[in-house]
């Protein structure tokens, strides 16, 4: 009896040739229709479907993943230059995307990262991976996956935040790479073209507002001045560790607020990241 249905435990993953366990795959590919059905006028209400054609297709997807040091190491190529460290910067690389839905195998051609979020809470659930890809084309057939290697992503709490020259407690973040993809259409119903407009970035977290060692007050009084200071995140387990370095951390300020008797006054943080001078805005690097 053939299946009725298929379950999402069943899907695959390849970026770049390479297979991935995964969360969840969000297909964001939309395929809008070129028409003038609701502009021209005919002698009655209903439009025809003559007045329609299929138009632009926008080929995108979002990937939610918790990679282990090894596919760290090969997905940060993906959106960061160098071979490690890693660096932001200007480099922009294309590759391929297979997902298999059970009974059909999507592939996008010439996909290339739009956002990266990289976020972490207290709890058991490990670091997590967002990436936003847009691509060109995609096309439904079949294909041969490769073997996955299985493994444990970083936990949270193996985490340290360093910033204004002491470790800070912290109970969540979330970094933010954004390359602003521009997708350009010359007389083509796919993209014929994509390219990144610039890098934003930023850093968001949350610690307490005490003045115990260390003081994180000063984080709300000092931390506004234009010009930002340096600061890591560093999690390690056993013999792999993964930094994450920022060249200047520049404040946007957030008040901390007082939500009831029972809950804990935390000053939230969120930050502009920058490079300067001498060193570019986020550097990763596996050891």
């Amino acid at each position: 009896m053939a299946a009725c249905m298929v379950m999402g435990a069943e899907g695959q993953l390849e970026i770049d040739s390479v297979r991935y366990s995964f969360l969840k795959f969000t297909s964001q590919t939309v395929r809008v229709l070129t028409d003038n059905a609701d502009q021209t006028i005919t002698g009655q209400l209903d439009p025809y479907d003559d007045n329609a054609q299929p138009g632009l297709t926008f080929v995108g997807m979002r990937v939610h993943m918790q990679p282990t040091q090894a596919e760290w190491v090969t997905l940060c190529p993906l959106f960061l230059d160098g071979v490690g460290p890693f660096t932001s910067g200007d480099e922009f690389v294309q590759f391929p995307v297979s997902i298999d839905l059970g009974d059909a195998i999507h592939t996008y051609t010439n996909c290339g990262v739009d956002k990266v979020t990289v976020s972490g809470q207290k709890g058991s659930t490990p670091i997590t991976l967002t990436l936003d890809l847009m691509g060109l084309t995609e096309t439904v057939g079949a294909e041969t996956f490769l073997t996955l290697t299985p493994g444990l992503g970083f936990a949270f709490e193996e985490g340290v935040m360093t910033h204004g020259g002491a470790v800070r407690p912290y109970d969540r973040f979330q970094l933010t790479i954004d390359r602003q993809l521009y997708r350009d259409f010359n007389n083509s119903k796919t993209a014929t073209c994509l390219a990144p407009s610039g890098n934003k970035m930023s850093l968001s977290t949350s610690v307490p507002y005490i003045t115990a060692s260390p003081d994180n007050t000063t984080l709300y009084t000092s931390e506004v001045a234009a010009t930002g200071s340096a600061g890591s995140l560093v999690f390690t387990r056993g013999s792999n560790t993964m930094t994450i370095a920022f060249a200047a951390l520049q404040s946007v300020m957030r008040a901390p607020s007082n939500k009831g008797r029972d809950k804990e006054v935390r000053l939230p943080l969120e930050y502009n990241v920058r490079a300067t001078t001498a060193a570019v805005a986020i550097t990763i690097t596996f050891v």
